[in-house]
């Protein structure tokens, strides 16, 4: 059976509907960063770098909210969830951070440049 992505996802942010994603989000499937080192003697080796878990998201702010973008990237220590309807699961970030810095397209309203990072995640059925 194929695997079912996209359709219906909720963006929440300490459990509310802060922001409604508009775009994509695209999700980094390891919290490391593996490289390649090369050593004096022709060697190679490589080194991993922990970043934590992050997901890239587009998001606009909600009909008739006022929201400041610098308000909610302060704030540190979030649960972020994506409630993902039509796939039928849920995927939270534990105290994660906003990073990034934010853009607002201004034909559509939509706030790219966002990304969260999280030391751990997980995904349960919804």
């Amino acid at each position: 059976m194929a695997k079912t992505f996209g359709g219906i996802v909720r963006f929440l942010i300490q459990g509310r509907e802060i922001l409604k994603l508009t775009g994509s989000y695209s999700m980094d499937l390891s919290a490391f960063t593996y490289e390649s080192a090369a050593n004096a003697n022709g060697s190679l080796d490589r080194t991993a770098k922990f970043e934590g878990f992050t997901a890239e998201v587009t998001v606009r702010v909600n009909d008739g909210q006022e929201v400041v973008i610098d308000d909610i990237m302060a704030l540190e220590g979030l649960d972020i969830q994506f409630i993902l309807e039509t796939e039928r699961r849920v995927v939270t970030f534990f105290g994660a951070s906003l990073i990034g810095k934010a853009k607002q397209d201004r034909m559509t309203g939509e706030i790219s440049g966002l990304s969260l990072q999280a030391p751990r995640y997980n995904v349960v059925p919804l």
